[in-house]
């Protein structure tokens, strides 16, 4: 833990802007990245022992309520004096295990210690789905807040915020703590209260546009701008001190790049020049005209170029015939390239737009340069005002000016150089307390969709009569409600969580267990989703999983599965595929090779396995692009930074 963030405590603490070229080193030297010693490991396993040596020691369980709150009492000024030290560790946390066994009725387990621990040290704690995380939590925060540091508990949405804080809240108020939570739409009062209390639960989004609002805020230059940081004047934070991210890999790695701007009203875009830019896109052919990636760039031939300066030489009547031609190519994407009810969905006649890795709603989201708008006039509504950037950032950035960073999550293992490299985090994987009772069955592959919502359906079918629960995972909201309505034409009654049932989720959620339930949902399902299970559920073999979609990420995979056994409870998964899903269908090449995919799917009895390898192989591909991505997006902000830097020495 660092020893700064004490000192700036009565500021708004954060870190500098990291020089970038250790880590540009980093990324060109991947296999020579320095990871955590084994000696870090063996003191984290061996933890829980000093633990329960200090309880012994402090005789913790055999003292009053009056004696334990006096004994926090004097700890917690203990630490205040002298800081976080490892020698104070495990009395700090046996007095806080002992307080939750009390009030929570929940004995911090030695897995969660354990996680404690890694958490303390700066490190990122890989513990199985359903071990306990977000009780993990509550040591590293204690502690760090005893200590006098701000402390940030961060979440992937506001509902686990929520949960989390309310839930927690008891444990807090015992330890001598407040806990606050910011959600979306509460007031500018009520969030500078939130951020007031020493623990603050918060989704990423909320705290990253708090924080950019605050950039805003402590503007100016000089000896005015030292005096706002150092006083907080006008800001609703109290600076970045100390995070715990829960779900790290997510919010660290796959929403890494997703891009945070605060806007103003700016001039719209003219409407004429919007569905201009849609007649022309729909007039090129993909291939013929123009080509785009993966990513959705959109790069126009020789032959679109042409026919692009003769429509705006001919047809074009505004005074603005360059911006004319970026939002041309623009419509090209727009049309082509986002999807209605996968990358959006039209609600109350406005565009929504859905996150490609939680699966819910962005309603306070827009794309910029004029893309958001092509894509209302494409759906039919009513144009918005365009928008201009006033201050930006990425969660990349964003969460690199900590001053301590740590994290949790179920799935860091395969990223774990990556999260070295860009924000310093080892990854230390913590043992569970149990071994799991999850049982994965051989995943099949089918020849088309229509065949495999067939054999979905079947399967949901012979499940249900086991008295088993079932969640069907999808990877967008056209797919659920197709799936959905399958089963409802077999008599099967489902719920359906995706974007448009975002206000129904914790029901949802709370209903998926029963022996009876089948839930179809997107992966909103995911990470941070605890389904709890009756108790004919249990007996009867607990939750099924049905994941029908590959994600971009085999870690999405992996959480959605892990909702399954949880807790030692025993649950089953299975994956069922299709050769038109759209990893396969995205993919180039895959076109040519359809006939020998065929031919062994159908010819030999193996041959299912080598196409699943296939798809595996493309999934691999698919992560290693977004990884480069995010490297260009370190050297770019790099780059940005010095101009930057350079533009202000030369107004100087």
């Amino acid at each position: 833990m660092s020893r700064d963030g004490s000192l700036l405590a009565r500021g708004y603490g954060e870190r500098p802007e990291r020089e970038a070229e250790i880590d540009l080193v980093a990324m060109h030297l991947r296999r020579l990245t320095w990871m955590p010693r084994p000696m870090m490991r063996r003191r984290m396993l061996e933890f829980p022992e000093r633990v329960s040596a200090a309880a012994k020691k402090e005789g913790v369980q055999a003292l009053s309520s009056r004696e334990l709150a006096e004994r926090l009492k004097s700890f917690r000024l203990k630490l205040r004096r002298r800081g976080v030290r490892e020698e104070l560790l495990p009395t700090g946390f046996a007095l806080i295990q002992e307080v939750s066994a009390r009030v929570l009725g929940m004995r911090h387990r030695d897995v969660q210690l354990m996680a404690g621990w890694a958490l303390v040290h700066g490190a990122l704690a890989e513990v199985e789905t359903g071990e306990g995380k977000t009780l993990a939590a509550t040591l590293a925060a204690g502690v760090a807040a005893w200590a006098g540091l701000r402390v940030h508990v961060i979440t992937s949405n506001d509902y686990l915020a929520e949960r989390d804080a309310t839930h927690l809240a008891p444990l807090y108020d015992a330890i001598g703590l407040k806990a606050g939570c910011v959600l979306h739409g509460i007031p500018r009062a009520r969030r500078r209260q939130a951020y007031a209390c020493e623990i603050t639960y918060a989704s990423a989004k909320e705290l990253a546009f708090d924080y950019l609002r605050d950039r805003l805020a402590l503007g100016g230059n000089g000896a005015r701008r030292r005096h706002a940081r150092r006083c907080g004047q006008g800001t609703v934070m109290r600076g970045l001190v100390y995070g715990i991210v829960d779900e790290a890999d997510d919010i660290l790695i796959d929403e890494a790049r997703t891009p945070l701007i605060i806007s103003e009203g700016g001039a719209s875009e003219d409407e004429a020049d919007i569905r201009g830019a849609l007649e022309f896109a729909r007039r090129l052919e993909s291939r013929r005209h123009f080509r785009m990636d993966a990513d959705r760039h959109v790069e126009l031939t020789s032959e679109g170029e042409r026919m692009l300066d003769q429509w705006t030489r001919t047809t074009y009547r505004g005074s603005k015939p360059h911006r004319f031609m970026e939002l041309a190519v623009q419509a090209v994407a727009a049309l082509h390239g986002f999807k209605r009810d996968k990358d959006y969905i039209v609600r109350d006649g406005s565009i929504v737009i859905v996150d490609e890795h939680s699966g819910r709603g962005m309603a306070d989201r827009s794309w910029s340069r004029g893309l958001h708008q092509l894509i209302e006039a494409k759906e039919g509504c009513e144009l918005s005002e365009a928008m201009r950037p006033r201050v930006q950032s990425t969660y990349q950035e964003f969460f690199r000016r900590y001053l301590n960073l740590c994290g949790m999550t179920g799935t860091a293992w395969e990223v774990r150089r990556e999260l070295w490299m860009f924000y310093r985090l080892p990854v230390l994987r913590v043992p569970p307390h149990c071994p799991s009772r999850c049982v994965g069955m051989p995943p099949r592959v089918f020849m088309d969709m229509k065949g495999k919502e067939q054999s979905v359906v079947m399967r949901v079918e012979e499940v249900q009569r086991l008295g088993r629960p079932v969640l069907v995972g999808t990877a967008s909201v056209k797919s659920s409600e197709r799936l959905a309505a399958a089963m409802a034409q077999c008599g099967i009654k489902c719920r359906v969580l995706n974007a448009r049932q975002d206000a129904d989720e914790a029901e949802v959620v709370k209903c998926a267990g029963r022996h009876d339930a089948v839930t179809v949902a997107t992966s909103m399902a995911g990470r941070g989703t605890d389904i709890p299970l009756d108790d004919v559920a249990r007996e009867n073999g607990g939750l099924h999983v049905i994941l029908t979609e590959m994600h971009d990420s085999s870690r999405v995979d992996r959480q959605l599965a892990g909702r399954a056994a949880r807790h030692g409870d025993p649950g089953s998964y299975e994956m069922m595929l299709s050769l038109e899903d759209d990893i396969w269908m995205n993919a180039s090449g895959t076109s040519v090779l359809r006939p020998v995919i065929v031919f062994l799917m159908r010819g030999i009895p193996w041959g299912g396995r080598i196409v699943l390898r296939l798809m595996r192989y493309l999934q691999k591909r698919i992560e290693k692009r977004h990884f480069r991505i995010r490297c260009r997006l370190v050297r770019h902000q790099k780059t940005l930074g010095d101009l930057l830097s350079f533009s202000w020495e030369e107004a100087r």
